[in-house]
């Protein structure tokens, strides 16, 4: 089993290329130490150094399941916890669907239970995935669903009235190009697409395959640059948690910019927001009032130190 090389360092924001980088906090997940830096303008957080576009091709390829599953192969835990996420997904979707939903492409689709669920759903009669994984290729394949290895090596004239991107824009590398390639290829021109993201200000972002940890604010710049329009935004925490101040995730709908505009610039971030994103890593933090929150403050100190440590 082999953990992540991290041999490139970032020297200027991903997002807004503001060179006003520090030092954000390390962690340790899955054995290994991971730096996270983040931008003193706009407040993304993310891996510093982090790895190659290589690195992670290969890391996926070879050490990613397994470090993650213990195993290559699709399992009974996945496929319920992609049941219920589809579930959950569909009823965000749903509403913001006005017109009928033909194709689909499932980015990072893994055994391709929300391919299925939109079929069943929106009567889709094109849906195609794409996961890295060899073994959850061979399972959709056997499962009647068309898969590719990367977004690459999709047919190039092939677009989509949905695509939906359920916990894989913190894996990629350039986040925006990323988007922004995907939207001008593959994304039909009045077509809907879905991300769902770790939400850092809950304190469940950091981890080995994450380069990039989003908020509700860095995520919503990220969507910009990409050219995209947001419709809805959904801070939640299901299908692990019903609480309604349970924000573990951010889902967002969106759509192309209808002026075709993207954005090249972002707003700075607030003090407020920069001052209190070390607090906001604490488990329990967003299931707290912020009244609550600060009367376990000096407990918490006590417990942690004045940094406060990521839990895996």
């Amino acid at each position: 089993m082999q953990h992540i090389c991290q041999s490139m360092l970032i020297k200027a924001c991903p997002n807004c290329g503001s060179d006003a980088l520090r030092p954000f906090l390390t962690c340790k997940h899955k054995g290994q130490a991971i730096d996270y830096a983040s931008c003193g303008y706009c407040g993304l957080i993310f891996q510093n150094p982090t790895a190659t576009e290589a690195e992670w091709a290969e890391f996926y390829r070879e050490s990613y399941r397994t470090i993650y599953n213990q195993q290559t192969k699709p399992t009974l835990q996945e496929e319920a916890l992609q049941l219920a996420r589809a579930k959950v997904y569909l009823e965000f979707i749903r509403p913001q669907s006005t017109r009928p939903v033909s194709s689909h492409l499932d980015v990072g689709c893994s055994m391709g239970i929300l391919l299925q669920a939109c079929q069943s759903f929106f009567g889709v009669v094109r849906s195609n995935g794409v996961d890295p994984g060899q073994a959850y290729r061979d399972y959709c394949k056997e499962h009647g669903l068309a898969c590719w290895e990367s977004v690459a090596m999709l047919p190039a004239d092939l677009r989509y009235d949905l695509i939906t991107l359920c916990h894989v824009l913190e894996h990629v590398n350039q986040p925006v190009n990323f988007l922004r390639n995907l939207v001008s290829c593959h994304l039909a021109d009045d077509g809907l697409i879905f991300i769902e993201v770790p939400n850092v200000r809950g304190g469940f972002a950091m981890e080995i395959a994450h380069p990039f940890c989003f908020s509700q604010k860095t995520l919503q710049d990220t969507c910009a640059l990409a050219g995209l329009e947001i419709l809805r935004i959904y801070l939640h925490g299901r299908p692990k948690s019903e609480s309604p101040t349970d924000h573990r995730y951010i889902a967002v709908i969106a759509r192309r910019s209808r002026a075709g505009k993207i954005a090249h610039a972002v707003a700075p971030a607030s003090y407020m927001f920069k001052a209190t994103a070390k607090l906001a890593l604490w488990h329990g933090m967003t299931h707290e009032s912020w009244p609550l929150f600060m009367l376990k403050y000096p407990v918490r100190v006590l417990k942690y130190g004045f940094s406060p440590k990521v839990q895996h």
